[in-house]
């Protein structure tokens, strides 16, 4: 079968507009999907460093007030941390501390020598009592409040029965070592 003219004109012609189309296709078409997810990758990303910023941003505000409430917690304990701890206030406070909690007081004495440290100095104290638990737990909560700074460096415990007074409900005897601190 043989083509006329107007028959090779049309296939040429859809040949040409094939061609065309290619063309425009690799040249034109093909590089803006390239751009195009290109750009789409870029702007994921984008989205992923801004959600990571978001969440930084967040944990700094939680940072910045832990830092805050730390700071604070620092100057209450630097202000409760006197320049001249004088035995007399140590025996005061413990007086009145056991005095809210309940506590009884046996003995108490101080150690003849203080203890250097590296920006502090502790005065420690042998505090020999009886008390129930609710009582020394009192005591405990009262000393970690109180207005000058005491920490407690050994605890002992020991049963205890009130022969005189059976129904006192003291069943603790124990001693505490506590350290009386003072600013160097």
């Amino acid at each position: 079968m043989k083509m006329t003219k107007t028959q090779q004109y049309i296939v040429a012609g859809v040949i040409g507009l094939l061609g065309l189309v290619f063309v425009y296709y690799q040249f034109v078409l093909k590089p803006v999907n390239d751009q195009i997810t290109t750009l789409r990758s870029t702007l994921e990303q984008k989205k992923k460093d801004l959600e990571e910023a978001k969440k930084i941003i967040a944990k700094y505000a939680e940072f910045k007030k832990k830092a805050d409430s730390i700071q604070r917690e620092l100057e209450w304990v630097q202000n409760r941390i006197p320049k001249t701890a004088e035995h007399a206030k140590i025996v005061g406070d413990v007086d009145f501390l056991q005095a809210r909690s309940g506590l009884s007081l046996t003995s108490f004495k101080f150690s003849p020598a203080p203890v250097a440290k590296d920006i502090y100095t502790e005065i420690p104290a042998e505090v020999k009592f009886t008390s129930t638990y609710k009582e020394l737990l009192s005591f405990l909560y009262e000393m970690s409040i109180s207005r000058s700074l005491m920490t407690v460096k050994d605890l002992k415990l020991t049963t205890y029965t009130d022969v005189a007074n059976p129904f006192s409900g003291k069943t603790l005897s124990g001693t505490i070592i506590l350290n009386g601190v003072q600013a160097k």
